[in-house]
């Protein structure tokens, strides 16, 4: 049966003009004077402040709404005692109601793809983490969708009206993070975090350094040609290498007991294609910047008796790499191996860059391209000691795609 979006639609209104009334007007103010969860904000964004100091204030107000709304009406949330509290019981029965509703039916932060879009300002979406599906009535996300093109992950505060689910604060749509950028993310907020159940807690728990993903949602994906640049590695343990006959496959270098194995035709740009093999502690890294070469490196492997899976462990994108450098403020080393052989080669003119150059090279030039502003490519290939033939290669790129994005 066909659910009549009309009477649906005329459900949303009259929710929101009530959440209006209570939330946005009454409650917000009387969960940050009773609580001071505004304060609380403003203390935890001190932590992210790389990141949020590129957010314009409007942006920060309306987080700090959508944290406040959240923390009242989360699972275990503030309105559990609000309820009890003689100005809330005094409200109009209708805007009361409202809140016993919410409080037995909490919000949620959810990382969500759309299935369907089954009619105006409707949308079929499934959380990425919980497979759960659900209809979200969204006018805001038919707006994004207009204004930037195609979205890859959404992120939403959203609270249950009775018929369908809505949201609540800035409604966040990431053009180049998928479900692995968000885990990886996690991953590197929190040791805790090992699967979805408990990177679901984590956000539950601690939802303001996600709200800083914001900064870096609208960063375009970006390919060369037909490959997409992200960062794939797998780190294999016991590994017997069989290194006879391995230089028909790969230019080996050797120090410090590590072999770095470059797999021959896929070894630059835009494929980076490398092994690492510790040959005492038996650790082999795999890493590839494109899906196809890290395949392609599997596949080479095998030849010498490694077994190994085609998808990797990690696969972020250059822009999540960026962006959580911005936020948390460390510098990301996914593959320590890398740095044995940066500080053993010596410097060559048209020398290319490493994966990590690379990583240096699209953060210094990201802002300034998503910004509509020209880069100083010189000066940024020199400082990330990238071949600058290579840097305006890149630049081309992200233009590419952020031309293709804002049509």
């Amino acid at each position: 049966m066909t659910p009549n979006y009309k009477a649906i639609v005329a459900h949303c209104q009259a929710n929101s003009k009530v959440s209006e009334t209570i939330v946005d007007q009454w409650l917000i103010y009387y969960a940050a004077a009773q609580d001071k969860v505004d304060k609380l904000f403003k203390k935890q964004l001190k932590r992210y402040s790389g990141a949020s100091s590129e957010l314009p204030d409007k942006d920060i107000n309306m987080l700090i709404s959508q944290f406040i709304g959240h923390s009242v009406f989360k699972k275990g949330g503030l309105i559990g005692k609000y309820l009890n509290h003689s100005q809330v019981k005094q409200r109009p029965a209708e805007e009361y109601g409202f809140l016993q509703y919410q409080a037995e039916h909490p919000w949620k932060f959810a990382f969500t793809v759309i299935l369907d879009n089954p009619a105006e300002n409707f949308f079929m979406m499934e959380d990425v983490f919980t497979g759960e599906t659900y209809l979200l009535y969204s006018p805001s996300t038919t707006w994004t969708i207009k204004e930037r093109g195609k979205i890859l992950l959404w992120f939403n505060l959203i609270g249950f009206n009775g018929q369908c689910w809505q949201t609540f604060g800035p409604v966040v749509g990431y053009n180049s993070f998928d479900a692995d950028d968000i885990f990886f993310f996690a991953t590197e907020l929190s040791d805790g975090v090992i699967d979805e159940e408990t990177l679901i807690a984590n956000l539950e728990s601690n939802p303001i350094p996600y709200m800083m993903l914001l900064s870096g949602a609208a960063y375009p994906v970006t390919f060369h040609k037909e490959e997409e640049l992200v960062q794939a590695l797998t780190v294999y343990d016991a590994v017997a290498l069989t290194m006879e006959g391995i230089e028909k496959s790969f230019e080996v270098e050797y120090t410090q007991g590590v072999y770095q194995l470059t797999q021959i035709g896929w070894g630059e740009f835009p494929y980076f294609n490398k092994a690492y093999y510790n040959e005492l502690d038996k650790e082999l890294v795999l890493q590839s910047t494109t899906d196809i070469g890290f395949r392609n490196l599997t596949r080479a492997m095998a030849k010498y008796g490694v077994e190994a899976d085609d998808d990797p462990n990690i696969r972020v994108h250059m822009s999540m790499l960026t962006t959580v450098k911005k936020i948390l403020g460390v510098e990301i080393i996914l593959n320590e191996y890398e740095e044995y052989f940066r500080e053993a080669a010596q410097p060559s003119v048209g020398q290319t860059e490493g994966i990590n150059q690379l990583n240096d090279l699209i953060g210094m030039l990201l802002p300034a391209l998503n910004a509509g502003q020209k880069p100083d490519i010189e000066a940024a290939a020199k400082k990330a000691g990238v071949d600058p033939e290579t840097a305006r290669e890149v630049v081309k790129m992200f233009q590419e795609q952020i031309g293709n994005r804002r049509r």
